[in-house]
This record gives structure tokens, C-alpha cells and sequence, in this order.
């Protein structure tokens, strides 16, 4: 399995948190709405490098050099602190800082995300883009509207499995079967 740049970077920085590499993204996920990005938004700008043809590159991540530091990214992980913060024990109190680090790290994230899908999207001429594997999993950047009209919304609401499409005040459904059954919903929810 090939692991990513941007995966790494997520899953070192979530490390650096006090949280478990490769397993515990999710909770950086949720902390990061409680942070402003502003306080480390220029540093990940600085280190994540965004090139044409939706490539990326990390180049703190090519820090590592020895067989140990290539296992444990020791010398990335290093830099973290001399850069940011010190690494936070799991033990010690989620702070502001915490909170600003992991919305800067998701905001960096959604940025990827959008550079690498915008690319895809102008050389395909396709507006429904799907991406794979672990980052592409980030529930929070996928939360993110990727339409830009109420149409690609219908449109890409069409091509999925989802029965309801919320537009403000106005709910679209797919089959009048559907309808029936959200109206169930709704009369049951209000007995």
C-alpha cells in the first residue's frame, strides 16, 4: 500500500496531538472545528507545496534519512516541535493551541483536496469526481460543498443513493415513494 504525502503529514501532525498515527484521525477531525486556522495557516502553507497537474509535495517529510528516522519520521516529528509546539503527551489537557493546530492541519487538508480535484476536474471536463483511500476518507473535507449551483447540486445529487436533497427551504426527492416515506418519517418524529 502507497501510502501519501498528505496522509503522512495528517497522520504525523495528529501524532504530534497526542493521538495514535493511523488511528485516531478522526478525533483531529473533530477538534479542528473547534480551532481558528489562522495561527498555523502559514506554516503549512510554507511546507505543502502545491504543483501543476494536482501533484503535492512535502518536503519536511524528506527529512528523514536514516532507516530509523525513515520508520518513525523522527527528524519530520522533530521539526513539528522546533516549528509549532511541543508534542502534546495523551495524558495533558487539550488546549487552545491543540484546537488551532488541528484547524489549520483540515484546512490544509480541504486545500489538497480541492487542488487535486480541481485538476482532474478541468482535464476531464467532469464535475461528479470520486477520490479513494485513506485522506479521501476525511468526513470533514467531504462535508464540503463541491457544487457551485443549485443544478450541480441536483446533478450530483442524481448520482448518488441519497433519497433527499435539502436546497434552504426546498426538498427534492427522487420517487414520489419517497416523499411518502420522508412524510412517515416526519409524522412519526412529531407523534
Amino acid at each position: 500500500m502507497r501510502r501519501t504525502p498528505d496522509g503522512i503529514l495528517y497522520s504525523l501532525v495528529t501524532l504530534h496531538l497526542g493521538f495514535d498515527f493511523n488511528a485516531d484521525e478522526y478525533k483531529v477531525m473533530g477538534l479542528a472545528r473547534y480551532g481558528d486556522p489562522a495561527r498555523f495557516r502559514h506554516f503549512f502553507d510554507h511546507i505543502v507545496q502545491l504543483h501543476p497537474g494536482g501533484s503535492i509535495r512535502i518536503p519536511v517529510l524528506q527529512r528523514n534519512h536514516t532507516r530509523e528516522e525513515g520508520e518513525n519520521y523522527t527528524a519530520t516529528r522533530q521539526y513539528l516541535t522546533d516549528q509549532l509546539l511541543p508534542a502534546r503527551h495523551p495524558d495533558e489537557e487539550l488546549t487552545a493551541v491543540h484546537r488551532d493546530l488541528a484547524a489549520a492541519l483540515q484546512e490544509c487538508l480541504e486545500k489538497v483536496i480541492l487542488h487535486i480535484c480541481g485538476h482532474f476536474g478541468n482535464a476531464t471536463g467532469m464535475r461528479r469526481l470520486a477520490l479513494a483511500g485513506g485522506v479521501a476518507l476525511n468526513c470533514t473535507a467531504n462535508g464540503q460543498p463541491l457544487v457551485n449551483t443549485p443544478r450541480e447540486a441536483i446533478e450530483t445529487f442524481l448520482a448518488t443513493s441519497i433519497d433527499y436533497l435539502f436546497l434552504e427551504n426546498v426538498m427534492v426527492a427522487k420517487s414520489a415513494r419517497a416523499v411518502e416515506d420522508r412524510s412517515e418519517q416526519v409524522a412519526m418524529a412529531g407523534s
